[in-house]
């Protein structure tokens, strides 16, 4: 009889462990497994990782979802695979479920029925808790999905030689801080500095230097017409419409166009670099290209330490503060409902976790969550950077205002809308160029400065560049 009861205990004690073997082998086949590929390398990588670790360990183990985050190369790498996969439904089979893309290469994956939208997967109120500006450029119309789900972005921003600017408004003190703020008045600070600088060689004429240089004229063009409104770019309902108003491009012509013409702006293509040199006073572009430990060349060619401030991006209208933004976003391409909802559980998880606040100050970059980029957290690590790296300091501060009190844009991606970029900003940078060198030829023909400047920019002249920026237009 004992015999018979440890036998069928024996058996029991069997048939539980089998089950427990299905049991763990059956939670072993539910875990979703999400592959994140990204273009973070180094310190970016390092956080990026421990932050997917967390998350396998905690949120992820409760629902059973591990991320597997993978480095597949610079944007260009990841955007060369999906582009591959657009007519490969064997190459869609190898594609991850989360992939960090240029938005241009986004818009054609929505096209061929790749990737999901986020309002699928997430409420209104979760979208809410991120930036609108940086939502608005994932979206492909007024009544799109968001296709690009933000993560981070630059903003550019005003940045100066501080002790350059201090030394001209030491004579010229009707201009203050706030005259960066403005084109209009940027562009007569850029001509009293001109006229300065070229006073200080009497005995050559017309040697001026130029005030400030742009480092991306694609995103002066869209802020500058998105400011001024229409916008160059236009989102309706299912369409987008390309607006080339003559009025604002007219005002572009002015203000670039014959800035370069008359040795305002510097075309140098290394903004940072001439920044250094002393060539210009200031640039406005994305921070992060001058080194801490950057120096310049002042007026008499003695080497100085580069102290640099910083100011908002310039705007046409005070009542409507427009800042260029840039950078990838995050795509999730279509798996299913039980993986595209995973992938966006991280997707919140990830951006809207304090620790985010790592990898952005690292690339110079906002988070997208407004609670993470607004939280004490965040303040008091921007602060430890006043001692650590005052250069830095400036900068992520001007850039962390200026994300949490003005707007911030970049046109949606249509059809080649890379192209239209692209060309217009050559055809700007080009035209200037070549007006330049037409003023020089008058004058070294015996006409004056001024006698130059009104011919090379006339208004048959501005008739004739007009018609190229709609050449190019008309194309799209």
């Amino acid at each position: 009889m004992k015999k018979r009861i440890i036998v069928i205990l024996n058996i029991l004690i069997l048939l539980v462990l089998i089950f427990a073997a299905c049991s763990l082998r059956r939670g072993r086949d539910d875990v979703q497994t999400i592959t994140f590929w990204h273009s973070y390398q180094g310190y970016q990588q390092q956080i990026l990782d421990r932050m997917a670790e967390t998350y396998n360990s905690t949120v992820g183990a409760e629902n059973g979802v591990k991320i597997v985050c993978e480095f597949a190369g610079e944007d260009k790498a990841i955007a060369s695979k999906f582009k591959t996969s657009f007519e490969s439904e064997t190459a869609q089979e190898t594609l991850p479920n989360i992939a960090m893309l240029p938005k241009y290469t986004a818009y054609t994956a929505v096209k061929y029925g790749l990737i999901t939208y986020a309002e699928s997967y997430m409420t209104d109120e979760e979208l809410s808790k991120y930036f609108e500006g940086f939502l608005q450029e994932g979206r492909l119309s007024i009544d799109s999905g968001t296709y690009i789900f933000p993560v981070s972005k630059k903003l550019e921003q005003t940045i100066i030689n501080k002790d350059l600017w201090r030394e001209f408004i030491s004579t010229y003190r009707v201009f203050s801080e706030r005259s960066f703020n403005s084109w209009d008045e940027l562009m007569r600070m850029a001509e009293a500095y001109y006229n300065w600088t070229d006073e200080m060689t009497p005995e050559i004429q017309n040697d001026g230097k130029a005030f400030f240089a742009i480092e991306s004229l694609e995103s002066f063009i869209y802020t500058y017409t998105n400011q001024r409104m229409p916008s160059l770019i236009q989102s309706g309902y299912n369409e987008i419409t390309i607006n080339a108003n003559k009025d604002t491009f007219r005002e572009i012509w002015e203000l670039y166009h014959c800035g370069v013409i008359k040795g305002y702006i510097s075309v140098n293509s290394n903004v940072s670099e001439a920044l250094q040199h002393g060539d210009i006073v200031c640039y406005i572009g994305s921070p992060g290209k001058i080194k801490y430990s950057s120096k310049y060349l002042d007026f008499n060619g003695k080497e100085q330490n580069l102290n640099i401030m910083s100011a908002p991006y310039p705007t046409v209208y005070e009542n409507r503060v427009v800042v260029p933004q840039s950078g990838d976003g995050a795509v999730v391409v279509d798996k299913g409902d039980k993986a595209n909802r995973a992938a966006y559980d991280f997707l919140k998880w990830v951006t809207s976790n304090q620790n985010i606040i790592y990898i952005c100050l690292a690339g110079y970059e906002v988070p997208s969550c407004i609670d993470v980029t607004s939280s004490q957290e965040t303040l008091d690590e921007i602060a430890t950077l006043f001692t650590k790296n005052n250069l830095q300091y400036n900068l992520v501060v001007c850039e962390y205002n200026q994300a949490l009190t003005y707007n911030t844009y970049a046109p949606v991606a249509f059809t080649d809308s890379d192209k239209l970029g692209k060309n217009i900003s050559k055809f700007l940078l080009n035209s200037s160029k070549a007006g330049r060198s037409t003023l020089q030829s008058y004058i070294e023909g015996g006409a004056s400065y001024k006698e130059a400047i009104e011919i090379v920019c006339a208004d048959a002249v501005f008739e004739q560049w007009f018609v190229g920026i709609l050449d190019f237009v008309e194309g799209f």
